[in-house]
């Protein structure tokens, strides 16, 4: 059943009708919507015409509104000198345009630079900008082009504004990174100005924020000081203006005794010191400490240096000093004050802190070593260092920069209090013996010998082949070979002729489980060969024979050994036989 409708009844339901909708559709197309020239907003004024010209600023941001987010970017330069600079830049990323320059000619005095940014009044907007922007809106210019409301706000940059602590990186407020798709090509512009920025202005070339020479350029304290964990905050408030503040020694004297009577955690180096100051109070490190200051505000002061470490070294210089005479002061705090007088290269150059003694290693120390042995080990090791490194040309691999000389660290030194440390802590050693010599390989083997002790239980080891040593005289020498009777023996062993058989566990394995023979051999009376002989069908054969330091042995020491310890087999022989 079909109704043929009447035409104004078509028209009536042509909702209805998808055929009919579809021709009207088509009949009567929609007008095209026009597309806006500036969907991103047309800012006004972001760059002062003395900088660039109104027109051209027009056009970039006309420009920027046509292109991809990767793309929205503009660089304005002009020639100098024949060289092509960057005079200032325009870009806009994730809802907001941003803009930076370099003052006109005439007028670099003024300002150091300028930067601005827009923003339209959407959710958009109010949630990709960076929060340090949006937080001061109330403050911004709002300007209306066409429907749009934009926020706008423009600044200039003075070195009296850097100096009150404007130091950040305008030009980059939002951080847009190379390492982004979106914003690579946009980075490449913002290192273009600030490349460009740094030719205008003096920097520290060691410090990461461009400002920082401007910004302390009258406040040396900011420089020499680093942080408030350095300097307790409340110094500065009784002090009174921190930028008056010098390097001398009565401001570092004044250092120490203020953080000497307070509790708080900052400035605890300044506070140690105070128990050397009858020290350093003497006349001779008055002067010294003087010096070291002077040669602080020389270089504060010296328009030519680009370097802020070179201003920091001799106050650094001077608290590796105190640091290193505190350290010794704690262990023999009757030390002669000649001894730190003298050897003032020695104590800065030789890194001996690196492992703190315990209490206990500190009482041990003061209450065994004497105190002339301590600077005899670190002069000869200073010694030693900078001969090598001069010998060998390796000066450069020592340099501190934050001193600006040599600094050789003592790991033997370190590894010796290490090792003392674990031994001291036990209950049984706290009466340990102190070596027979002072000097630092003798010491270090001698505790290691001790350590490897501990670390190692002691086990017996079967003595077959010679029970009790064998005593043989080839020529003029008297050779004796016997076994170690136990592992801690052959560890000190091991130590004396300086090769791995003490502390090699398998050595020790192999002898208890009767795989193999270790025999020690003495020479008038010294430790000399190491030899580990194994028997198979009633033939014994020399596996490893090594002299001192494992070297191996001359074909003389070969033959005098081969006979020597055939005479050792016929005597233990004879013992067996006449038992």
């Amino acid at each position: 059943m079909h109704f043929h409708l009447p035409s104004n009844l078509q028209t009536e339901l042509i909702a209805y009708d998808p055929v009919l909708k579809k021709l009207a559709r088509n009949t009567n197309p929609k007008p095209k919507t026009k597309k806006s020239t500036y969907p991103l907003g047309n800012p006004k004024g972001l760059i002062p015409v003395d900088v660039v010209r109104e027109s051209m600023l027009d056009d970039a941001i006309k420009n920027i509104n046509s292109c991809p987010a990767s793309d929205r970017h503009q660089k304005f330069t002009r020639i100098v000198n024949g060289e092509v600079i960057v005079i200032a830049i325009l870009y806009h990323y994730e809802q907001c345009w941003y803009a930076a320059w370099l003052p006109p000619k005439g007028q670099e005095d003024k300002y150091v630079y300028g930067y601005a940014f827009a923003f339209k009044d959407t959710k958009a907007a109010h949630d990709l900008v960076p929060k340090v922007i949006i937080n001061s809106i109330d403050s911004y210019q709002q300007i209306v082009t066409g429907r749009s409301l934009m926020y706008q706000h423009q600044e200039v940059v003075t070195i009296e504004s850097i100096r009150n602590g404007q130091t950040n990186r305008n030009w980059n407020i939002p951080s847009a990174a190379a390492y982004y798709q979106k914003s690579k090509e946009i980075y490449q512009i913002i290192k273009a100005f600030e490349s460009q920025l740094i030719t205008t202005i003096p920097v520290w070339k060691d410090s990461p924020n461009i400002f920082d020479r401007i910004a302390n350029k009258t406040n040396l304290a900011s420089i020499v000081f680093h942080g408030s964990l350095e300097v307790s905050d409340e110094y500065w408030l009784q002090y009174g203006d921190k930028s008056k503040w010098k390097a001398s020694y009565e401001n570092l004297f004044g250092l120490i005794t203020y953080h000497a009577h307070t509790s708080c955690y900052a400035g605890d180096e300044y506070k140690a010191y105070n128990k050397i100051l009858h020290i350093i109070s003497k006349p001779f490190f008055k002067k010294w400490i003087q010096a070291k200051c002077n040669e602080v505000n020389a270089m504060h002061l010296d328009e030519t240096n680009e370097y802020r470490s070179y201003i920091n070294r001799p106050w650094k210089t001077m608290k590796k000093l105190l640091a290193r005479i505190y350290a010794i002061h704690k262990i023999w705090p009757d030390c002669p004050i000649d001894y730190y007088q003298n050897h003032i290269e020695q104590l800065i150059s030789i890194d001996f802190t690196r492992q703190t003694p315990t209490s206990a290693v500190s009482d041990w120390l003061g209450k065994h070593m004497p105190v002339a042995s301590f600077f005899q080990i670190i002069t000869k090791q200073y010694e030693k260092e900078r001969n090598d490194a001069q010998t060998k040309n390796m000066q450069r691999y020592f340099f501190d920069e934050h001193l600006g000389l040599s600094v050789y660290r003592f790991y033997e030194w370190a590894d010796t209090i290490s090792m003392l440390c674990r031994i001291l802590e036990r209950e049984e050693h706290k009466d340990f013996a102190p070596p027979k010599r002072w000097r630092i390989e003798e010491f270090h083997d001698y505790v290691q010998a001790e350590a490897w002790k501990i670390r190692n239980p002691n086990h017996a080891l079967p003595q077959d082949l010679f029970p009790t040593p064998v005593k043989i005289e080839l020529g003029s020498s008297n050779w004796s070979f016997f076994q170690p009777i136990d592992t801690h023996q052959l560890g000190e062993w091991g130590q004396a002729v300086r090769n791995c058989v003490g502390n090699a566990a398998h050595y020790a394995e192999g002898v208890r489980k009767k795989q193999h023979f270790i025999v020690l051999c003495l020479i008038d009376g010294k430790p000399n060969f190491t030899v580990q002989l194994e028997v198979s069908n009633g033939l014994m054969s020399v596996k490893q024979i090594v002299g001192l330091s494992n070297t191996k042995l001359t074909p003389e020491q070969q033959e005098l050994y081969t006979t020597a310890f055939g005479m050792a087999l016929q005597a233990r022989e004879s013992e067996l036989v006449s038992a």
